[in-house]
């Protein structure tokens, strides 16, 4: 039986590509991981709740994800993000 496309179903790729996106660059860091962290939780829950037990990499994988998003979201941007390049600009001129 097909299932039926949601737009929850549809949002939640996009909105994981586009934060990913962001965090990788350095912008609206805060703001991106604040939506990965749910993404990245649900994701757990299903993989646990499915029953299937080759499931233990995947897993694991995704609990490395959510602490090290847990703690960027700590510590916040990084050296070489773009809003402290841009800082560093204004400061130069």
């Amino acid at each position: 039986m097909l299932e039926k496309f949601t737009f929850i179903n549809i949002l939640i790729p996009f909105m994981h590509i586009l934060g990913g996106f962001l965090i990788l660059i350095g912008m609206y860091t805060r703001i991106a991981i604040l939506i990965q962290i749910p993404i990245i939780i649900a994701a757990i829950i299903f993989l646990l709740t499915s029953g299937v037990d080759f499931y233990f990499n995947e897993i694991a994988f995704a609990v490395t994800i959510l602490i090290m998003l847990v703690i960027y979201l700590i510590f916040g941007d990084g050296f070489y993000s773009w809003k402290n390049l841009i800082n560093k600009e204004k400061d130069i001129l």
